[in-house]
C-alpha cells in the first residue's frame, strides 16, 4: 500500500494529512496532551484498507480448491464484495450468522461445529443429540448459550432452573414473587419422587369395575345410618337391580364417559317411574393446558336416549382439575323428567 493510498483514506475521513518524504504529517499543535492521547487512540482504530473486524488474512489451500480464511469476521461487509462468492462463505460466528441468513442458517451452523470437534475427537454420535441441541439453542428465534442466562434461564419451572448452579438464587427469587412451579417438565418431577407427565406418565387411568365391589357391606350400612328412609344399594350402573318403573330419582354424576353411555342411560331410564326425576353431568370435552383434547363424546346419542323425557333443566360449565395434569373439564347438567 502507498503513502498517497493513506493520505487520500485519511482526507476521506477528514484528518487533513499532509506527505512529507516517506513520511505523513498530521497537525495537532492547538490539542493540548489529554486531546492528543485521544486522537492517538482515535486514529488507530480506523480502517485505511480492509474491512472493520477482520485483522489478519490467511489463504490456505483445501482439497482441490485455495480458500481465504480471516481472524475476525464482518459477514455483512464481506458480502458486498464482488470477489466473493456468496455462496460459499460461512463465519463461526452464530449470533451473526443467525442474524444475516436467518435462525435456519444459524442452527444448523451449531449443528456443523458441534459435528466438527467430535470428529477431531473420533466421536461417533448420532445426529439427531446435536440436532436437539440445537433447536434448545434456537427455539425462540434467537440463538442462547446452554448457560444459565442462555436457555436455563427461559425454563419456567423453578426447580428447573434452581439445579443449574443458582438453587438458592431461584428460591429466593420465587418466594419474593410468590412464584408458582406447574410441575409440567421432566427435571421438577423427579426432583419430587413422582411419575412425569409424559409419555405413559401422561394419562390416567380409568377402571371398569364389574362384578362385587369392595367396602360393599360397610357402604351401605353407613348410608343407611345417614339416611334411614332410604333403600340404599350398590351395583353396576350398566345393569342397575331395580325393576321397571320403581325409583323416584337417579342421579348420575360423571359416570358415563367410565361406562357404556347407552346402557346407563338406558338402565337409568327404565328403572324411573313415570314423573320421576333424573339428574345426570356428563363430560362434553376434557382438554389439557395446551389445548389438546383428551375425550370427547357422543353427546349426541346422550341426548337421543333422553328424548323421551321432558328436560327442565339445561346448564353447561366448566371445572379444572390438577391431578394428573392441569385439564378443564366442560360438563353439561341435565335434569330430565321421565313423561
Amino acid at each position: 500500500m502507498s503513502i498517497k493510498t493513506v493520505i487520500e483514506r485519511l482526507e476521506e475521513l477528514d484528518y487533513k494529512p499532509k506527505e512529507k518524504g516517506e513520511s505523513i504529517v498530521l497537525n495537532v499543535s492547538s490539542l493540548n496532551f489529554k486531546e492528543i492521547y485521544k486522537f492517538k487512540e482515535k486514529i488507530k482504530k480506523e480502517i485505511v484498507s480492509g474491512i472493520k473486524g477482520i485483522s489478519q488474512v490467511l489463504i490456505v489451500k483445501r482439497e482441490k480448491d485455495y480458500v481465504v480464511t480471516t481472524l475476525g469476521t464482518n459477514l455483512k461487509k464481506v458480502l458486498l464484495l464482488k470477489e466473493i462468492d456468496k455462496n460459499n462463505i460461512i463465519s463461526n460466528d452464530f449470533h451473526e450468522v443467525a442474524g444475516i441468513f436467518g435462525i435456519e442458517a444459524g442452527r444448523q451452523l451449531i449443528i456443523d461445529e458441534i459435528n466438527r470437534v467430535l470428529n477431531t475427537q473420533g466421536l461417533d454420535i448420532d445426529i439427531r443429540h446435536l440436532e436437539l441441541a440445537a433447536d434448545a439453542m434456537t427455539n425462540t428465534g434467537e440463538v442462547k448459550g446452554i448457560t444459565r442466562m442462555g436457555i436455563i434461564a427461559q425454563k419456567s419451572s423453578i426447580l428447573a432452573r434452581a439445579t443449574f448452579e443458582t438453587p438458592v438464587k431461584q428460591f429466593v427469587n420465587a418466594s419474593v414473587k410468590g412464584s408458582k412451579d406447574k410441575l409440567t417438565s421432566v427435571v421438577e418431577n423427579i426432583i419430587l419422587n413422582q411419575p412425569v407427565p409424559v409419555g405413559t406418565g401422561l394419562p390416567g387411568l380409568l377402571v371398569k369395575v364389574v362384578g362385587p365391589m369392595s367396602r360393599k357391606s360397610s357402604e351401605i350400612k353407613r348410608a343407611k345410618e345417614r339416611f334411614p328412609s332410604l333403600d340404599v344399594r350398590l351395583g353396576n350402573v350398566e345393569q342397575l337391580d331395580f325393576s321397571d318403573t320403581s325409583i323416584d330419582a337417579v342421579y348420575m354424576i360423571n359416570v358415563i364417559h367410565y361406562v357404556d353411555g347407552e346402557k346407563s342411560l338406558g338402565e337409568a331410564v327404565r328403572v324411573l317411574m313415570q314423573g320421576g326425576f333424573f339428574f345426570v353431568h356428563f363430560n362434553l370435552s376434557i382438554v389439557d393446558d395446551e389445548g389438546s383434547i383428551d375425550y370427547t363424546p357422543n353427546s349426541k346419542g346422550v341426548l337421543e336416549l333422553l328424548s323421551t323425557t321432558n328436560i327442565v333443566h339445561k346448564r353447561v360449565f366448566e371445572r379444572v382439575d390438577i391431578i394428573p395434569v392441569k385439564h378443564t373439564h366442560k360438563i353439561l347438567e341435565l335434569i330430565v323428567q321421565k313423561e
